[in-house]
């Protein structure tokens, strides 16, 4: 029987270096849209380790900071793909963000 994965809200945007360097979504660029598929590739202990980060992500009291984010970047198997994962949290409900989290 297949794992129930709990329902998650996210957007996916293009990225572009800025002038110093840093890779950020342009002003005003609509998320993308479309159909997509992203394999995990893992053994055991990999899925261990990914569920102990996303463990202490969640953990993490953020009751201060309602925009609180960690980046994740993530390696394809192809090397032709760059994901930059932002995590965000919002324990407060005060987030800038607070739109686009699951509602309760």
């Amino acid at each position: 029987m297949a794992s129930a994965f709990p329902h998650i809200t996210f957007l996916m945007t293009r990225e572009y270096p800025d002038e110093e360097g840093l890779w950020n979504p342009r002003d005003e660029e609509p998320p993308l849209e479309g159909v997509f598929q992203i394999n995990i590739f893992g053994k055991r202990e990999h899925y261990l380790a990914l569920a102990d980060a996303i463990r202490r992500f969640a953990e993490r009291d953020t009751s201060q900071d309602g925009d609180y984010h960690d980046h994740f970047h993530l390696t394809p198997a192809n090397g032709k793909v760059r994901i930059h994962l932002i995590c965000r949290k919002d324990d407060v409900g005060d987030s800038t963000w607070k739109d686009w989290f699951p509602k309760a």
